[in-house]
């Protein structure tokens, strides 16, 4: 019973170490792609825990372990510690390999834990089952388990100390990005700044600075009464101050009941002027932008004419061979379907 188990363990050590991305294979996966990936490597290591523990009990049971000078149980749970012991450490090590395999010496302590404690308990267990009839002649097979079950615990250290001092590094260099976002913030929004100036400190800024973006956006929802300057925003006599309002539509949660009222006048305006031509590209796409997200609540009644998003949406699929008005397409003409009005 002893070599069968012992053969599964040798096979699932096999398995176990094909598996396991030692190359560096799942590096670029996500949190979710991970978990998937070492899914077969923890169950080969559960399956392999499980013979190692019968072929245990059965080795003291039959005497293997009489050597040690203790009752059959003391000598028993000694080496079950020790082996759940080297259980627990290959998990843990497998646990921070898979969830980065590129990290230095993740790679090293995992081929410890995982490939070399195991085949040297195999062999130990093989010897004390089938060895000479001196049981000192094991000594030589025991020391090497015992070296193998303590040496990771340096390893296992010295590996946190680094990646704790990494993390100190990571978490300094995060709050001086935060700081920095935060006063290129104060300066694009000076006190005193209204809704109007917020979406154009917003809009001025590239997306890379979604950490300055997101304290604009943060001084926006401060004010005192942003929703009365919103609903201002939308009959605004500079344009582009109406243009802005509708590039943050979602802003404006609730709507008044005059809402499409509002808004309908400045989706005309875009369309008369995607019609003429007048503006560069690059700004229609930005106007076409904001009213399809003013018009986008005309999916749920009847407060726009479908012939109005019919015509924004025509006026864009001309410009189809333009990216940036392909990029719209769908969803203009989801809502050129979905209004009834």
């Amino acid at each position: 019973m002893i070599t069968a188990l012992l053969i599964v363990t040798l096979l699932m050590t096999l398995l176990l170490g094909l598996s396991l991305p030692w190359t560096g294979w799942g590096s670029g996966m996500d949190a979710a792609g991970r978990g998937m990936a070492m899914f077969f490597p923890f169950l080969f290591m559960l399956v392999r825990v499980v013979c190692v523990f019968i072929a245990l009990i059965v080795l003291v049971w039959g005497g293997g372990l009489d050597w040690t000078g203790l009752p059959k149980i003391a000598s028993g749970l000694l080496a079950i510690v020790l082996v759940g012991g080297m259980s627990l450490m290959s998990f843990w090590a497998i646990n921070m390999f898979g969830s980065s395999p590129s990290r230095s010496g993740r790679a090293q302590l995992a081929f410890m834990t995982t490939i070399a404690a195991p085949l040297a308990l195999v062999i130990w267990i093989f010897a004390e089952r089938y060895g000479a009839t001196d049981p000192a002649q094991a000594w030589p097979v025991r020391g090497l388990v015992l070296m193998l079950a303590l040496v990771p615990i340096p390893m296992l250290v010295r590996l946190e100390r680094r990646e704790a001092a990494d993390r100190r590094v990571a978490d300094a260099a995060e709050a001086a990005a935060i700081a920095a976002a935060e006063a290129r913030a104060a300066a694009a929004v000076p006190a005193g700044a209204t809704l109007a100036d917020i979406f154009r400190a917003f809009d001025g800024m590239a997306e890379t600075e979604w950490r300055t973006r997101g304290f604009i956006m943060d001084r926006a929802t401060a004010l005192p009464d942003p929703q009365t300057q919103m609903v201002a925003l939308l009959t605004d006599p500079v344009w582009e101050n109406r243009v802005a309002a509708g590039l943050h539509a979602e802003f404006l949660q609730p709507q008044p009941a005059d809402y499409f009222e509002k808004v309908r006048p400045i989706i005309e305006e875009v369309v008369r002027r995607l019609q003429s031509d007048a503006a560069p590209p690059e700004v229609l796409v930005r106007e076409t932008k904001a009213a399809l997200r003013l018009a986008w609540p005309a999916i749920h009644n009847t407060g726009l004419p479908q012939a109005l998003v019919a015509a924004l949406y025509g006026e864009a699929l001309k410009r189809a061979d333009d990216t940036h008005f392909r990029n719209l397409e769908h969803d203009l003409k989801l809502l050129a379907e979905l209004v009834r009005g």
